[in-house]
């Protein structure tokens, strides 16, 4: 699969004051060169941190780059969304240890999956504007499924026909050959993979499928064992916040989650990349949480969401999915991720550091809209 070509924009205007962040924490492989036999434990048995612990030590490694992972920036005219999308660029820019490379997680837009594509065609001008108006770095993009436009062919009024029809649109925007792909830049390996797969004629699951699967493995089975993985999805594989945000009882008063939540298929997608010991990193977004899982010797990590709460307050969000779920439930759900990103440091051991760095947005006074 050809590698695309990064999509770039230009700062022209100040950069937003830079607010603090989480501090960065290690990973297993970090803790293993450090000596921690207690940090060894706890990641053996596996830990998952929704706020990062600070640290005294470096990864005793060079670092090969530094990604700034931004996901679920649902940018749309309302809800001053595009402005806290070009705040969002305007921060990165302000970062003094800048990024090499940005790797935008998916739902990029507030929704093209059921919308007409005049109203798609309003988010993406958006969504384009600020990224080439505020930023300067290259941009690599993984669809979420608000990125699809016409799945939910009634909503949408299209017939499956149009051009640009389903993935193509957004693809083709973006600069992207194909729904997943991969790539190398400063001497790591990206692996983008596509997670959403349609589910009857009007939703839509987590999954990978049969052919991206087959390639998945032979990209990991083909990279050097020495040349670290990065690995990005919109649906994370492994990710347990879903349980407190997502999940319901059902008849039988057992827990259960959405096919939308998770990858269907995450069984294997968890344990073909647990064979890979260079995989550093798997990066996700989807639940709008801030957490990370040190498994078998890889850190998933979900790195919340740019738009936070979907651009509005903790307590409009959680009634907006009460309504919709008819789940009274709902409204004693935690908080999700405030608005912000990750930064990523990725070294020549395969070693990372990780921070979720809040700017300080402030959801504009609600509305239903």
């Amino acid at each position: 699969m050809p590698t695309p070509t990064p999509t770039d924009g230009h700062l022209d205007h100040p950069p937003h004051p830079r607010s603090p962040a989480h501090p960065l924490t290690p990973t297993r492989r970090d803790l293993l060169a450090l000596g921690s036999l207690a940090g060894l434990g706890a990641l053996l048995g596996g830990c998952t941190t929704t706020g990062s612990k600070p640290t005294n030590s470096r990864p005793p490694s060079p670092r090969l780059a530094r990604v700034a992972h931004i996901t679920d920036s649902h940018t749309q005219p309302e809800r001053q969304a595009f402005e806290g999308t070009c705040n969002m660029w305007q921060h990165i820019a302000s970062l003094r240890d800048q990024p090499d490379l940005v790797l935008h997680g998916g739902d990029i837009i507030f929704s093209s999956f059921e919308k007409t594509r005049e109203r798609s065609q309003q988010q993406w001008d958006l969504y384009l504007q600020s990224m080439r108006a505020h930023n300067k770095l290259p941009v690599y993009h993984c669809l979420g499924n608000h990125d699809i436009w016409g799945w939910n062919k009634k909503e949408s009024q299209t017939t499956g026909n149009e051009q640009g029809w389903g993935k193509a649109w957004a693809t083709d925007l973006l600069g992207m050959s194909a729904p997943y792909y991969a790539f190398t830049a400063r001497n790591i390996r990206f692996i983008i993979l596509d997670t959403v797969q349609p589910r009857g004629e009007t939703f839509y699951e987590g999954g990978l499928g049969e052919t991206q699967f087959e390639w998945l493995q032979s990209e990991l089975a083909s990279t050097p064992a020495a040349t670290p993985i990065v690995i990005l999805t919109h649906i994370p594989a492994l990710h347990a916040s879903t349980l407190l945000v997502d999940a319901r009882t059902n008849a039988d008063n057992n827990w259960v989650t959405g096919g939308g939540s998770l990858l269907m298929d995450r069984a294997r997608v968890v344990n073909l990349i647990s064979r890979y010991p260079n995989v550093s990193a798997v990066l996700s977004g989807h639940i709008h949480m801030v957490e990370r899982i040190d498994y078998a010797g890889t850190s998933w990590i979900n790195s919340g969401a740019v738009c936070g709460a979907w651009w509005q307050s903790q307590a409009k969000s959680r009634e907006f999915f009460a309504q919709r779920r008819e789940d009274k439930t709902m409204l004693d759900r935690p908080d999700r991720a405030m608005p912000g990103y990750g930064l990523l440091d990725v070294y020549a051991d395969g070693s990372i550091a990780w921070q979720y760095v809040e700017w300080g947005w402030t959801p504009p006074p609600d509305s239903n809209t």
